[in-house]
C-alpha cells in the first residue's frame, strides 16, 4: 500500500516529502483538486474543520471519491448521541449518513475532546486555575490523546475489513 498525503500549498509538502511520502494538492474549497487528488486511491481519511462548510466539503469530497473508485472511507467524526443537535456534532452524523448512503465500506471514529486541546482553546488558562470547565454543559465525554486516534485511523486504513461498519 503507497501512503498519499494531500496538501493545500506544496509548502506544506515538504515534511511528507522529505519523509518519502508521496503528496498530492487537494483543497475542500477548491473542489478542482478533489479528482485528481483521488485518482488511484482505494482507501481515505475524511477530516475536515468544524464549521458548516464541511457538510458541502465532505458531499463534494465523498461523491468525488465514489466516482474515483475509493472503497473505504474511515471519517473522524464527533461524539454524541445519534439524535444531537449541537451544530458539529449534528453536522458530523449527517456526514456519516451520506458515506454509508454512497454505498462505501466505512469506519467511523467519534473521538471526544483531544488532550491536546487543553494546550489551545484557551485550554492554558483552565489547567492554570486548577478547573477544566467543559462548553457541553452537563453532557458527559472523555479525554483522548490524538496520536492515540491516529493509531486507530491507520489500523482502520490498513485493514478496512476489520473495522468496516
Amino acid at each position: 500500500m503507497e501512503l498519499v498525503a494531500a496538501v493545500r500549498s506544496p509548502a506544506k509538502a515538504q515534511p511528507f516529502q522529505a519523509r518519502g511520502i508521496r503528496t498530492v494538492i487537494m483543497d475542500f474549497d477548491h473542489e478542482h483538486t478533489l479528482a485528481p487528488a483521488l485518482q488511484g486511491v482505494d482507501r481515505v481519511l475524511l477530516v475536515t474543520g468544524y464549521s458548516v462548510d464541511m457538510l458541502r466539503q465532505s458531499k463534494a469530497f465523498l461523491d468525488r471519491a465514489r466516482h474515483a473508485g475509493v472503497q473505504h472511507v474511515v471519517h473522524l467524526g464527533a461524539c454524541g448521541d445519534d439524535d444531537a443537535t449541537i451544530g458539529h456534532w449534528a453536522w458530523h452524523q449527517f456526514v456519516e449518513r451520506y458515506v454509508q448512503w454512497c454505498g462505501f465500506s466505512f469506519t467511523h471514529l467519534r473521538p471526544e475532546c483531544f488532550m491536546q486541546n487543553l494546550l489551545s482553546y484557551d485550554g492554558t488558562q483552565a489547567v492554570r486555575n486548577g478547573v477544566i470547565e467543559q462548553y457541553t454543559g452537563h453532557t458527559r465525554f472523555s479525554w483522548v490523546d490524538g496520536e492515540d486516534v491516529a493509531r486507530v485511523a491507520a489500523q482502520a486504513l490498513l485493514h478496512p475489513q476489520r473495522h468496516a461498519g
